[in-house]
């Protein structure tokens, strides 16, 4: 789908805009691809503008269902943003939408205000995709949005969940919520990051009592279970697998404490 040789970012339009002009994020760089024409093609139509593998998200209003029980509203229209929800895939999230799909459903919601909104003024939820492949994108973009003073709330998958922690790990952001949903990689975690607010990790109990192809693939990648270090350790049972990331986060007890905020951008 998307290249692998460098990350893909995807941010709302107005939030991109809110960056660009207050120096949060380049305009043009050769380090990344961004766009949020993703979000519009699975909102509006089955046409893949991307032409890209990926199946319309015609499920969205499912996906919302399935959240119904993670009690967090929008809070009112804002022009300058205090917080940040950073969505980031695993390895194969540009294939499955694990992550991006759930990301979609966050971002969602103020898409369609300004599709009603008289005066046509931008609106974006607060929050951002990024593939796997975050590390150096991230350890840029981090201390840029630190110094505007934004509380970042992260919610990561797999191989997303392993670039993340490495990198908490080497330059200990401040980083208000992280939810490491089955975090997989290679990679020995030696200590607790100490500007991690709060640490929930969630992973699937048991690999083998389902030979799933994610399940093999995150055994094969180094899945971390349990990790010591975090403030809290959810175990999901059978059958849900290495890809459920909506019963996952179903399970969250943090997630609930992530402030959803939509930026209306001053006209």
């Amino acid at each position: 789908m998307y290249a692998y040789c460098l990350p893909f970012v995807v941010i709302p339009n107005a939030l991109r805009y809110f960056f660009h002009h207050n120096g949060i994020l380049e305009k043009n760089s050769n380090n990344f691809k961004i766009s949020d024409t993703s979000i519009h093609a699975k909102f509006n139509s089955a046409v893949d503008y991307m032409h890209v593998n990926c199946k319309r998200i015609a499920n969205i209003n499912k996906i919302r269902t399935h959240l119904t029980n993670i009690k967090s509203t929008y809070t009112k229209y804002i022009i300058k943003p205090q917080n940040i929800i950073i969505f980031i895939g695993g390895f194969c999230d540009t294939f499955h939408h694990a992550i991006f799909d759930i990301f979609c459903s966050f971002a969602k919601y103020p898409y369609d205000i300004s599709l009603d909104n008289k005066h046509n003024i931008p609106l974006s939820a607060c929050v951002m995709y990024i593939t796997f492949d975050c590390y150096s994108f991230l350890e840029s973009f981090i201390p840029k949005a630190l110094n505007y003073n934004l509380k970042i709330f992260i919610i990561s998958h797999s191989w997303g969940a392993k670039n993340i922690l490495r990198l908490c790990l080497r330059n200990n952001f401040k980083i208000e919520i992280l939810i490491t949903l089955d975090c997989v990689g290679h990679f020995n975690i030696t200590h607790r990051p100490s500007n991690i607010r709060f640490w929930e990790n969630i992973f699937i109990g048991d690999y083998f009592s389902s030979y799933h192809r994610s399940n093999i693939a995150a055994l094969i990648g180094g899945a971390q279970g349990s990790i010591t270090f975090a403030d809290s350790n959810i175990s999901i049972p059978y059958p849900y697998h290495h890809a459920s990331t909506v019963q996952m986060l179903e399970k969250s007890k943090s997630i609930k404490n992530i402030p959803r905020e939509v930026l209306r951008l001053k006209v």
